[in-house]
C-alpha cells in the first residue's frame, strides 16, 4: 500500500518518484541512500525492514558518500514502528 500511494500522489502531483525492484533493495540498501543524494529527496518512504536493512548490510566506511540534509521526511509504512 505505501508504494502504491507514493507511485499515485507522483503522478497526481508531477512528483519524480523514483522506484527499486524488492531484490534489487534486498542486495544492496545502499542504492536507496544513493538516490537520495542524486535526486536530493525531500521525503522518501520505506517499510520498517528497509530501515533495518540499511542499518545492517550498508557498511559504516560507506556512509560518508551520502548527503541525507535535502530529507525532510523519513515515511514508515506496512509495518508497526520500532523506534531502536
Amino acid at each position: 500500500d505505501m508504494g502504491l500511494l507514493s507511485i499515485l500522489t507522483g503522478a497526481v502531483f508531477g512528483f519524480l518518484r523514483i522506484l527499486f525492484s524488492p531484490l534489487d533493495f534486498v542486495r544492496r540498501p545502499a542504492i536507496w541512500l544513493h538516490a537520495v543524494t542524486i535526486y536530493k529527496a525531500r521525503s522518501t518512504p520505506s517499510p520498517n525492514f528497509g530501515y533495518a536493512l540499511a542499518y545492517r548490510k550498508i557498511p559504516e566506511e560507506e556512509l560518508p558518500k551520502f548527503d541525507l540534509s535535502s530529507v525532510e521526511t523519513w515515511f514508515c509504512g506496512a509495518e508497526p514502528i520500532n523506534p531502536s
